[in-house]
């Protein structure tokens, strides 16, 4: 019985030194602004920088947590589900002139409308947060309701329909009404969580975290960068119609767009923030180790309301609706039918361009400083491409051929 008890006491002993040996990691977690929307991202330790964008708010969390290396992306994760404490206390933001913005966490909360996110998102804070969430939550509440009224209109009616098949009456026109489904609910927000607001012109800071005690916490002391984009700019985001939910990103930077004769293209007019990719790549990945290969970066922000005609050549389009429509049956496709501008089924707007053959091998401008060029296509080639493949073959052939040759002298003469 006595070793069974000391076996236990040396089993908890070791359970407690393990307990109290365990350390974990203190780390920023950040909802940033990444010029579209708030995206959210870790900072480890090992990572000495923080990249923000200027005069955008950003919020700050200390949290205590468990780090693990995911050697595929090369990176530091965080196990949540292991530990997930924030910590209290002020987060302080010293500027280059010396003076230290001490900030308070506050409530915050980020909403935005699927339909218009680049319009309508936003981050707000302190009381302002409660009241968005309770109207979020209202809204969402009057959606659930509207609904169930929906579905409960819809059963009614299809009794009504039922009823008037069976007995129709005298008059034809008394044929039930049609019950409409309510609009989609279409806004997002955050649960209210707690963070410190960050939101610094461009320039470079240090910052820190104390605790309750006005005591440095470890490993909080980072440095932070605060850049604003290079430029606003205009451009296109352009798709094949063969591929329209694949566009391609085409700011207007001096850039060429090249096609193919016969190419059917439907071009967005967009608006581009254009960024240092070293800066925006650590914004969105502070563990980013190779962002210095990255020199610039366009990023899409918004569609341009301004551009509502485009000239290519002698033809001058005007920007309308389009609706995308899946082929009914068992084989995958769909089409693409014009609709007015602004219908409230559109499924996207811009321009559409077919290229005419007559555009072969031509170069036109697309309105600013970006042009598109149509390739010539050389038909009746196709033998000449396979000479030429041929060619590096045939003189490796020929070394080799000639190399041997050469062996065999030297071993006759040997002999």
């Amino acid at each position: 019985m006595k070793n069974r008890t000391a076996a236990v006491l040396l089993l908890l002993a070791g359970f407690l030194a393990y307990a109290q040996d365990e350390k974990f990691d203190t780390i920023y977690a950040i909802n940033f602004f990444d010029g579209i929307a708030y995206n959210s991202t870790i900072v480890p330790e090992n990572a000495g920088e923080i990249f923000i964008q200027a005069d955008r708010m950003n919020a700050f969390v200390v949290r205590e947590t468990s780090l693990y290396y995911w050697p595929l992306t090369s990176e530091y994760k965080a196990d949540w589900a292991a530990r997930n404490i924030p910590l209290r206390g002020t987060l302080c933001v010293k500027d280059s002139g010396g003076r230290i913005h001490r900030i308070e966490a506050q409530r915050y909360v980020i909403q935005y409308d699927m339909n218009d996110i680049a319009g309508t998102i936003g981050i707000y804070w302190g009381s302002d947060a409660d009241r968005k969430h309770r109207e979020f939550t209202a809204a969402q509440r009057r959606y659930s309701e509207a609904v169930y009224a929906y579905n409960a209109a819809a059963r009614d009616y299809d009794r009504k329909i039922s009823e008037y098949l069976r007995n129709p009456p005298a008059d034809p026109g008394e044929f039930p009404e049609v019950p409409l489904p309510p609009k989609d609910f279409t806004v997002m927000s955050t649960d209210v969580n707690i963070g410190f607001p960050v939101e610094f012109p461009a320039g470079k800071y240090r910052m820190y975290f104390e605790d309750p005690d006005g005591r440095e916490v470890p490993g909080t002391r980072k440095r932070l960068r605060v850049f604003s984009p290079r430029e606003r700019i205009g451009g296109f985001r352009v798709f094949e119609e063969g591929r329209w939910s694949v566009p391609s990103d085409f700011p207007d930077s001096t850039m060429t767009l090249f096609t193919l004769p016969g190419s059917s293209l439907y071009l967005q007019p967009y608006d581009y923030l254009h960024f240092d990719g070293h800066s925006y790549n650590l914004m969105m990945n502070p563990q980013n180790r190779y962002s210095r290969n990255a020199f610039s970066i366009w990023v899409p922000v918004a569609l341009n309301p301004s551009v509502t005609t485009m000239t290519l050549g002698t033809e001058t389009m005007e920007l309308r609706g389009y609706k995308v429509n899946q082929i009914a049956g068992s084989k995958l496709g769909y089409v693409i039918n014009p609709l007015e501008l602004g219908h409230a089924e559109s499924t996207f707007s811009g321009f559409s361009l077919t290229i005419p053959q007559s555009f072969e091998g031509k170069t036109y401008s697309l309105g600013g400083t970006s042009t598109l060029s149509v390739l010539r296509i050389f038909g009746g080639m196709e033998f000449m491409l396979i000479v030429i493949s041929i060619i590096p073959l045939a003189g490796f052939a020929a070394v080799t051929v000639y190399r041997r040759r050469k062996e065999r002298s030297f071993k006759q003469k040997e002999i």
